[in-house]
């Protein structure tokens, strides 16, 4: 096997490389035709001034499967086998760690679980260990890592100290809900700084608040590292990442390694107007192929078909472990304490953005060490997130893109185990199908349920809405934050949806559910400017409040419910569905 990779001068705007993996090829499509008014790698200094690629330069590289013969540093080269186990690598990491190694920018797609995260922390502690080894003072900040969620980035620094437990590099991790003194402090105490994994809106508070040193410090760095990458180009990530590239050295060479696991047009775009690589590494044969399968239901069903497919997954393995992703955080709480509630002989855990930073560090900690748990999350734990033994992940209401669906299904079926996927889609949703059709997912049942079986579900049901029902002021606050999560996360599904339908049909059955679930005479109202927020009329479907205005003069609005981790609207992810 043949890795085939050519270079040519950044300057032409025209793919940087080509990397062949056996029979596949993909290349980093033309940009010439993309308005020139977005700021280029070289204005921006993301490739720096030293590098100075050939016209045109082949390499052919030999198929390496050991890391024996990466001739790595002892040190690394122990902690591999001895700390992680590891002797042979994976695909991606055959056809990236050595370009890496020699100085290569690299974008490396590849398969979720294939083992991506050491496919750069190993370059990164290279090229360390062999900087001091040249000259053993310190020279200031070494690499940055950076990662969309907090949990993915105390994920790669718990990898990373594993990788140096035989080196004296010192590593730190910056994530948000920390308290900002106590890592200014660390940052301090720690004088020599090497490798710092960080969330984005973080380091960004650092570099613009933090006294001393460490804006000095982070001129030196010489290697980023951007995890997640097709996430990192999304929505706010990406001006957030603008911010940061502003900030970082533009005269001396720096290398930009990035991953992910799956790639859209929008996101190709992004990566070369902002951060485009040297080259792209593909990984064009999956490791693995994950059983999938689909079923139809309705929102007003969804919680009994829900239960019925819990119940058989964990009637069926004694150490089942599962994973549901809901569309929003509300909803996700929402149907996590109905479910508590219920009685039944597994409980469930929630993930999300909206919990305390210990409180999600808990979760993550005890399901992560748990034999069976069923945790429902929203997609904050759909990107980079490595939870052992997980059997089965099932998805709940139409994903807001394909790739995402390719992430959350990626939670299963890590580290050489078995897992499957179930997708449950609504009636109105089912158009979702034609963009994941080349991904084998077939057609199955709702597990049935016999006259008595129900009449029990239906009863455990009511046992689980009980404390909301049983408040009538309560009742109408939960039904209102639901409604509102509801029309959000349609809202941003419209463009694919009304291709299909009237849009105000999907209004009408989310009107439908709202109404019977929480038994009230009608829908909630919703101010006007939530509307304008949402894109949505009178016309549609939704019923407008009357305006008043509080003592400021504003429009009173009511409680917010933004989701910080469930998709929210923006007009430039419809892009997404390219």
């Amino acid at each position: 096997q043949t890795f085939t990779l050519t270079l040519r001068t950044p300057k032409s705007r025209r793919p940087h490389a080509q990397v062949k993996l056996g029979n596949g090829q993909e290349d980093v499509p033309d940009s010439g035709s993309e308005s020139d008014d977005e700021a280029t790698a070289e204005e921006m200094g993301i490739l720096g001034s030293g590098m100075k690629p050939s016209q045109e330069a082949f390499f052919n590289f030999v198929e390496l499967t050991s890391f024996d013969a990466l001739g790595l540093s002892p040190n690394t080269l122990k902690a591999i086998k001895e700390v992680f186990g590891f002797t042979s690598m994976t695909r991606i990491q055959q056809a990236s760690i050595p370009q890496a190694l020699r100085g290569q920018s690299v974008l490396g797609v590849a398969e979720t679980g294939s083992g991506k995260t050491l496919s750069y922390l190993i370059p990164v502690v290279e090229k360390l260990v062999m900087q001091y080894k040249d000259s053993p003072k310190f020279l200031g900040l070494g690499t940055v890592i950076l990662a969309p969620t907090r949990e993915l980035v105390k994920q790669i620094s718990a990898e990373l100290n594993k990788l140096l437990q035989h080196h004296t590099l010192v590593a730190m991790a910056m994530i948000g809900g920390t308290d900002m003194e106590d890592e200014c402090e660390n940052l301090t105490e720690a004088g020599i700084l090497d490798i710092l994994v960080a969330t984005p809106n973080r380091l960004i508070h650092h570099l613009e608040t933090t006294k001393g040193d460490f804006k000095k410090t982070f001129r030196s760095v010489k290697m980023l590292v951007i995890d997640e990458v097709d996430r990192m180009m999304d929505d706010g990530f990406y001006y957030q990442l603008k911010r940061i590239v502003h900030k970082l050295p533009t005269n001396n060479f720096r290398q930009t390694l990035m991953f992910t696991a799956t790639m859209n047009k929008r996101s190709r775009r992004c990566i070369q107007k902002v951060m485009p690589p040297i080259f792209k590494t593909v990984n064009p044969a999956p490791e693995r192929k994950i059983p999938q399968t689909y079923v139809l239901t309705s929102l007003g069903w969804l919680w009994c078909h829900l239960l019925r497919v819990l119940q058989r997954e964990t009637r069926g393995d004694p150490q089942c472990k599962i994973m549901v992703f809901l569309p929003t955080k509300i909803v996700t709480q929402l149907y996590a304490d109905i479910f508590n509630g219920m009685g039944l002989p597994f409980s469930v855990v929630v993930m999300g953005a909206h919990l305390k930073q210990d409180v999600r560090d808990g979760v993550v900690n005890a399901f992560r060490e748990a034999h069976t748990a069923v945790m429902f999350t929203t997609d904050v734990s759909a990107h980079g997130m490595d939870y052992p033994n997980v059997n089965c992940v099932i998805q709940v209401g139409m994903p807001s893109s394909p790739e995402q669906y390719i992430h959350r299904l990626g939670r299963t079926a890590r580290g050489g185990k078995s897992g499957k996927g179930i997708l449950m889609l609504m009636d109105f949703e089912k158009c979702f199908l034609q963009y994941v059709d080349k991904l084998g997912i077939t057609k199955a049942e709702v597990p049935s349920a016999t006259p008595q079986g129900f009449s029990e579900e239906r009863a455990a049901y009511f046992k689980g809405m009980a404390p909301i029902l049983d408040d009538r002021r309560q009742r109408r606050k939960h039904a209102t934050r639901v409604y509102i999560s509801l029309l959000r996360n349609y809202a941003m599904l419209r463009p694919v949806l009304e291709v299909h339908m009237e849009f105000r049909e999907v209004i009408k059955q989310i009107n439908t559910f709202i109404v019977k679930m929480f038994r009230l005479q009608d829908t909630p109202e919703v101010f006007g400017s939530k509307l304008e927020d949402l894109k949505l009329t009178p016309e549609d479907g939704v019923r407008q409040s009357k305006h008043y205005f509080n003592h400021m003069g504003k429009e009173q609005a009511s409680e917010s419910e933004s989701d910080e981790d469930g998709p929210r609207f923006d007009s430039s992810r419809l892009r997404y569905w390219e």
